[in-house]
């Protein structure tokens, strides 16, 4: 990608303020803007996802990984949406999270850890469901899992390979 381009959407990005710039630095004949995040975490429209910014609806397979990424990209979409119109009140969003890791010994375990958990979803949502509650507050759960990614290493302590990373043995 040509500089200018990348140049252009730089400035673009500070001008509706999702850059900052923090400071200055020189590099021989040229001067480097040193730029900085507004933000701590961004929410990527759907839309600009592509097969990822498909709506669960789309897809038939409610086993393959694009039918997870849809499903969290549409808690995404709903929870920003939610707490947009929450700040315009000056309230908060009522959310529930749960997040767990489990090892499975076997794929069967897994497949019967499947069966139970949606068994388990479906009881609770005949116990306490009320369509025509005139009051009620409906909610969407999501029950989702997916291989977890290795631990990422510790920056502070090295990967073993550098010459001050020393290694004693016991």
């Amino acid at each position: 990608m040509p500089r200018q381009r990348i140049g252009h959407h730089v400035r673009l990005l500070q001008r509706v303020g999702l850059l900052r710039e923090v400071g200055q630095r020189r590099r021989g004949a040229f001067t480097e803007r040193l730029l900085q995040t507004t933000a701590r975490a961004w929410a990527i429209s759907p839309a600009a996802l592509g097969v990822m910014g498909m709506s669960p609806e789309d897809i038939r397979d409610e086993f393959s990984s694009e039918y997870l990424a849809a499903t969290a990209a549409r808690t995404l979409r709903d929870v920003a949406r939610l707490r947009e119109m929450a700040e315009e009140q000056g309230k908060r969003v009522a959310t529930l999270t749960v997040e767990t890791e489990v090892r499975f010994a076997t794929a069967a375990a897994q497949a019967a850890f499947a069966d139970e958990a949606t068994a388990v979803l479906t009881e609770l949502v005949g116990k306490y469901h009320d369509e025509i509650a005139p009051d009620g507050r409906r909610f969407r759960f999501t029950l989702g899992g997916h291989p977890a990614l290795p631990p990422e290493p510790d920056p502070l302590e090295g990967d073993g390979d550098g010459p001050d990373d020393s290694k004693t043995a016991h």
